[in-house]
């Protein structure tokens, strides 16, 4: 893959990890082989394209690489099990991949950035199922527009983490040391409502 790109559009200054399936279904529910192509689309894509690209980066020293992650990676929801621990997945390898860009002296080279949004309006299914759960009057829904450019504006700043709406890089910091069940109302309260699983829909 990495030759026919360096072929087609040239070496790879700036690479974006993007791609992502969001399944509302429990961790009981679906199969095996839907578990493993969340897993493998949300996260492992992305540990094979940083193998990819980054060492012709450090050699030509410039790179920027970004994550898009999103919010559930810090505010995990049911029905989205595989899903969040995909994202909890990407922020942690995001941020042992910049400690290690930082400890190998090249973080000056290789700059990263990652991004946590809310939902986004991209597959008109998804939407349709969050009205129906009452999420989508609850949780901003952002455009792919919005998102496209935070994400410029955090890879021209060099800003590590991009959250949006801009509110949830506060809200994170509050929710992650919250007790369980204290953290669990406040997401009650927030969204007003509870996804049911697959069999009650």
């Amino acid at each position: 893959m990495k030759k026919e790109v360096n072929l087609k559009l040239g070496p790879v200054d700036i690479l974006v990890n993007n791609a992502g399936v969001l399944p509302l279904m429990s961790l009981r529910e679906g199969t095996p082989d839907d578990l493993k192509k969340v897993i493998e689309i949300n996260l492992l894509s992305h540990l094979w394209t940083l193998r990819l690209f980054t060492d012709d980066m450090i050699e030509r020293k410039r790179g920027h690489i970004v994550a898009i992650a999103s919010v559930a990676s810090y505010l995990p929801i049911e029905r989205m099990i595989a899903y969040a621990a995909s994202k909890y997945g990407v922020r942690g390898l995001m941020g042992a991949f910049a400690s290690e860009l930082y400890t190998d002296g090249v973080d000056d080279l290789v700059k990263t950035t990652t991004v946590y949004p809310s939902f986004i309006k991209t597959r008109a299914e998804l939407m349709d199922a969050l009205k129906q759960f009452g999420i989508k009057h609850r949780v901003p829904i952002l455009k792919s527009e919005t998102v496209a450019r935070a994400t410029v504006e955090g890879i021209l700043y060099n800003q590590m983490h991009v959250y949006l709406p801009r509110v949830i890089g506060p809200v994170v910091g509050i929710y992650e040391n919250l007790p369980f069940r204290v953290g669990h109302l406040m997401k009650r309260i927030f969204l007003q409502t509870s996804i049911p699983n697959i069999m009650k829909r």
